[in-house]
């Protein structure tokens, strides 16, 4: 029982351990919408496709950029040229870092560092 009870823990921290990672966010975006709900102060862009991973958040859809992040007016500039010219939109993502958007229990992740357009 104890040699059982050795594995099974060790399964669920092997699998707790790789669920989330930090990870590249991208893809083609299709609108991007202000959000300033309560003291929320966001840009969520969505994407065509929904991402490859949740990353910790509960919705894949798009990323949000906080308008307190330094590299939040590049990140939107970014977007919105991403947008007309349907191109990707790319930036990095850090595991269990959610955000809503709006009210709801929906949380989307946060494009934290290094936006970028690619094809």
């Amino acid at each position: 029982m104890k040699k059982y009870i050795n594995y099974l823990s060790v399964c669920l921290v092997c699998f707790s351990g790789a669920a989330f990672a930090d990870m590249w966010a991208e893809g083609v975006p299709v609108s991007i919408q202000k959000s300033d709900y309560a003291d929320k102060h966001l840009i969520y862009i969505k994407f065509d496709k929904p991402l490859a991973e949740k990353n910790g958040c509960n919705n894949d859809t798009g990323v949000v950029v906080k308008d307190t992040n330094e590299s939040s007016k590049v990140a939107l500039t970014f977007a919105i040229t991403a947008l007309t010219a349907g191109k990707k939109f790319r930036c990095y993502v850090v595991s269990n870092e959610c955000s809503p958007i709006t009210g709801s229990a929906t949380t989307y992740p946060v494009c934290s560092y290094y936006p970028t357009i690619s094809n």
